[in-house]
Parts: structure tokens; sequence; C-alpha cells
């Protein structure tokens, strides 16, 4: 129930945060993702369970309350979170480049995913540029937002769970 509950007000302050205060203070049509940012960090950290369930919860949400079409991002979440689980045994936690590398990746894979199946299965006509004006720029901002809060996000998980092996 402690996990739950961490889980819920961190993807709740994740979507708060992107919606409100990070839409004001970036500009242009450059947002991060600070939910996928916590999904696959959880993923790394917790296992493959609690990055798909955290996944599909974060995902839903932006399903919601942030896009038209639902279920894209719930699906693309759940997978992404599921994945970097399955990545949580292979790759040592001290290892503070692997997470933000996935992040970079993701957020690739999501913004092609989101545009070809938006785009009534294709790519939208003016792709290329949406790709060097926003994907890459984000993806970017999301590694370097990952470089920030995966060390920070394993010492709160490990403050708050009282858990040295997390």
């Amino acid at each position: 129930m402690k996990k739950a509950s961490f889980y819920f007000v961190a993807v709740f302050l994740a979507l708060l945060l992107q919606t409100t205060v990070l839409s004001y203070l970036i500009p242009g049509a450059i947002i991060p993702d600070l939910m996928l940012i916590f999904v696959v960090i959880t993923g790394f950290i917790s296992g493959p369970k609690d990055g798909l369930l955290v996944g599909g919860g974060a995902g839903l949400l932006q399903d919601i309350f942030i896009t038209i079409n639902t279920g894209y991002y719930t699906f693309l979440k759940l997978l992404f979170g599921l994945f970097s689980g399955f990545w949580s045994k292979k790759v040592f936690k001290e290892n503070f480049i692997f997470p933000p590398l996935f992040i970079f990746l993701f957020t690739m894979i999501q913004f092609l995913a989101v545009d070809f199946l938006d785009s009534g299965i294709g790519f939208s006509s003016n792709f290329l540029q949406m790709v060097w004006r926003i994907m890459l720029p984000e993806s970017f901002v999301n590694f370097l937002l990952g470089i920030i809060f995966y060390p920070l996000l394993v010492k709160i998980m490990m403050i708050y769970f009282g858990d040295k092996k997390i």
C-alpha cells in the first residue's frame, strides 16, 4: 500500500507539472514528458510489475487529461514500464546513464507511434520538420531530466521504502 500511494502521488505530481508549469516555462512545442520519465525510472528501480502498473496508470491519466485519442499513451507507457522493468535485473541501479538512454529512445518511439496512428496509419505531411523541431529536442530534454531525476528518485525511494536494495 505504501508503494501504491507513493506511485499515485508521484504520477499525479508529474501530470500536474507537465500540464501546468512546464507548458508555460518552456517555449515552443517542447514539453518534457515527466510521466514517461517516471515510468521508465520506476521500471528500472522496482522491476517489471511496478513498471507495468505505473506505466498503465500514467498512460491512462495522460490519455484522459491530455490527449483526444484514448489508448495510445496507455498502451505505450505500459510497454515502456514493462520493458524497463525487465532491464532492472540486468543493469546495476548505480548505472545512472542507462535509464536516461532508454528515456531518450522511448520518447522517440512514443512520438513516432502517436504520429503514425494519428495520421491514419501513416506519418503526417510535415513529419521531418516535426522530427527536427519537436521530437529530437524533446527526446534530448527528457534525457537530461532523466539524468537528473534517476539518482534523485533512487535516493527518495530508498528513504521512503526503507530498502537499501531497491
